[in-house]
């Protein structure tokens, strides 16, 4: 059976309307077919095979796609606040990511969150300012005590890579974080198509939720 809170998640997401913004008036039942399939118990649909352009042009505002695949879960994810450059992206049922640009700075409502993060370096480096960068996440321990994890990470970019996403092809920079510390170490992947947008990503939220993969379906 499959063990993931987000799948049960992104059904409520995609059939329920979003307060009273009349953000889900004209796609409702499409979407609606789509969380009843996501919800069911057996083999998953893949929501990337069912989500249609049509349809996600109907929300208003951005839209992303985001796959946990150690937990085989899936959702698509709305903006639900903007305060100084971060953005604060929700299923229905407030599980949240935080994000700048693109890049993940924390999440919510996963188990073994991301509580906080100093991505400053980081940043410098997919811009391209600096080669190797320190990033630092913070966990909370079984006491609720806020625990630091320092990494050293190396970057290293492809350009003219093919990318896609659900709904587009692409050419990219790629652009592979590699992290390191004394207890374990990760791979960060970034595509950002010619006009610097982040596009699609592969990002490490922590040891207990594992990898999370990102896709900008919508922009605005």
């Amino acid at each position: 059976m499959k063990h993931s809170l987000w799948m049960a998640l992104a059904a409520l997401a995609l059939t329920a309307a979003c307060g009273n913004d009349g953000r889900w008036e004209g796609v409702r039942l499409g979407l609606a077919e789509l969380g009843s399939l996501v919800a069911q118990e057996g083999p998953q649909a893949d929501m990337r095979d069912i989500l249609t352009p049509q349809a996600i042009a109907q929300v208003d505002g951005p839209v992303i796609f985001a796959e946990i695949p150690e937990r085989e879960a899936q959702a698509t994810m709305f903006v639900a606040a903007e305060n100084g450059g971060v953005r604060n992206w929700q299923t229905q049922d407030r599980i949240a990511l935080n994000m700048v640009d693109g890049v993940l700075t924390g999440t919510r409502g996963l188990g073994g969150d991301l509580m906080s993060s100093d991505l400053a370096q980081a940043f410098e480096a997919l811009r391209g300012g600096r080669g190797r960068a320190v990033r630092v996440h913070r966990y909370l321990d079984g006491e609720d005590h806020l625990n630091s994890s320092a990494f050293v990470c190396d970057f290293r970019r492809e350009s003219g890579v093919a990318a896609s996403t659900a709904f587009r092809s692409f050419r990219a920079l790629h652009v592979v974080e590699d992290c390191i510390n004394p207890d374990r170490d990760f791979e960060n992947h970034y595509w950002f198509d010619n006009g610097g947008t982040l596009r699609k990503s592969v990002q490490w939220v922590g040891p207990e939720v594992g990898y999370l993969k990102i896709e900008l379906l919508k922009d605005e």
